[in-house]
């Protein structure tokens, strides 16, 4: 079997008594655009930026733009974005002929992403005044300049210049170092994004193109209910230490819900997915728009990170609470939120002009250990600390009397003691209050290390941590007292 190189990290659970960078706010959307890169994905931080990469509000495009524009209004700050294409998606292009009697093609310009956006920009050639040189501009459809290139001698001096335009690519039809393209005016054509013929698999592969990007982050489909999503999104979070957010479809009945929950339980890893209920109302120009929940839950995650809690549960009137949103589709009071809750279901509760995510249940099978999402993200977002830091010490010489083994550990502990001391781990005490474990052990000594092992160039390290619960229920019994009765 081939050995891997660098910092390996897994997780697991283990019931019963221990033995004694920045993490990711970040929300990794994917879905149809008006424009944008279709070959990786792109970090956007502003509402702005997002209109600016990936154009603005469409018909199709109106899912990934409403949720990028509540994600940053209620708090988020870091948004990966996958732009969506079909599987015929083309980018539009013109091929312009030689200047001689009967010449071929010499120069190709195109859009340098896919879409029907681009189709009819103009590409102007015209030669100057004295006739040694030419220019090259090319404007879009409302007119407005995309690229302009004066002073043009040779077609790849054209194709050097044009090399850092973000709009357009340019490249060379020939090898005559003296031809030059024919004056006049031509449009591009055939530009598609194919968003027709758009199905799971496609979302997925733009979901894959992010590489090891937004790594302990959640991710969500907006404007794919979990149906349809599900199943694939779950599974893709799994393979990318990520949490996936989901939710119905915004005409979804209740019963309907509670059953796919049961059915993403039964049949998929739930404890790295949420089901979150009910659709959103928002603010839009004087009027109001309905939008799928997940980048409110994303939101009110990042703020958690943000304040470098990232083992914090984002949920309850303190933590979970919205700023911008105005309301849900249906209103959920307390007696529908315990429904929900027994469902696995969480639910955004209502109560005047209050709106707040109350709950953050997994839809886990193993309810005791993976019941709640914070479970999971903080061991996604322990692994990418942990192997973070450990990058450092590969290639470093493991010498036999174990400086390497306590470097090792320190750099681990750096990581976990200051999560113990905040309260993410549940340190354990007797009963004289006296701490006998902070909630975590780190062991890398030769117990663990065996000596064929470290010949074999490799270093275990063997991390196990006891996550701290939270109040989901606070019980208050209050009792009445007879007069003269001792209190």
């Amino acid at each position: 079997m081939a050995q891997r190189i660098g910092v390996e990290v897994t997780s697991g659970i283990r019931s019963g008594p221990s033995n004694t960078g920045a993490p990711s706010g970040v929300l990794h959307v994917a879905g149809l655009t008006q424009h944008g890169p279709a070959d990786q994905a792109v970090t956007i931080r502003t509402v702005g930026e997002y209109a600016s990469v990936f154009g603005d509000r469409t018909p199709y495009s109106g899912p990934l733009f409403d949720t990028a524009r509540m994600f940053f209004e209620e708090g988020g700050a870091e948004l990966l974005v996958s732009r969506v294409t079909g599987p015929a998606a083309a980018t539009a292009t013109v091929d312009i002929d030689g200047a001689g009697t009967d010449a071929p093609a010499v120069l190709r310009i195109s859009a340098a992403e896919p879409g029907a956006w681009s189709n009819n920009w103009t590409v102007t050639v015209a030669e100057a005044d004295d006739g040694s040189t030419y220019s090259v501009e090319i404007t879009d459809t409302a007119g407005e300049t995309l690229a302009l290139w004066r002073g043009i001698t040779e077609l790849s001096e054209l194709v050097g210049r044009a090399a850092s335009n973000q709009l357009v690519k340019v490249q060379t039809l020939t090898q005559d170092l003296e031809a030059r393209p024919l004056d006049g005016e031509y449009n591009l054509t055939g530009g598609s994004d194919d968003r027709e013929n758009v199905t799971t698999a496609e979302v997925i592969a733009a979901l894959e193109r992010a590489g090891r990007e937004g790594e302990g982050g959640a991710v969500a489909v907006p404007g794919y209910p979990a149906d349809l999503i599900g199943a694939a999104l779950t599974d893709y979070a799994s393979r990318s230490r990520k949490i996936a957010l989901l939710s119905p479809h915004q005409d979804a009945e209740l019963v309907e819900v509670e059953q796919l929950a049961g059915e993403i339980s039964d049949t998929l890893d739930g404890s790295r997915a949420g089901l979150f209920y009910p659709h959103l109302v928002i603010p839009d120009a004087g009027a109001t728009r309905i939008v799928s929940p997940e980048g409110f839950v994303a939101a009110v995650r990042a703020r958690a990170f943000r304040e470098g809690e990232f083992w914090r549960v984002p949920a309850g009137l303190e933590n979970g609470r919205a700023n911008w949103i105005t309301g849900t589709t249906v209103p959920v009071n307390a007696e529908l939120l315990d429904r929900l809750d027994a469902s696995r279901v969480n639910g955004i509760q209502t109560s005047g002009a209050r709106v707040w995510l109350n709950n953050w249940s997994s839809l886990a099978d193993d309810p005791e250990h993976f019941g709640l999402l914070s479970s999971r993200d903080t061991l996604n977002n322990l692994k990418v600390l942990v192997k973070n830091r450990l990058e450092n010490y590969v290639w470093r010489t493991n010498d036999g009397r174990g400086f390497l083994f306590g470097e090792i550990e320190s750099a681990v502990v750096s990581i976990l003691h200051p999560i113990s001391q905040a309260g993410g781990f549940y340190a354990e005490s007797n009963s004289e209050n006296e701490e006998v474990d902070p909630g975590y052990t780190v062991v890398v000594d030769r117990s663990n290390n065996t000596i064929p092992q470290v010949a074999r160039n490799e270093i275990t390290v063997d991390v196990a941590v006891r996550l701290s619960p939270v109040a989901k229920l606070i019980r208050v019994e209050i009792v009445k007292v007879a007069i003269g009765a001792a209190l």
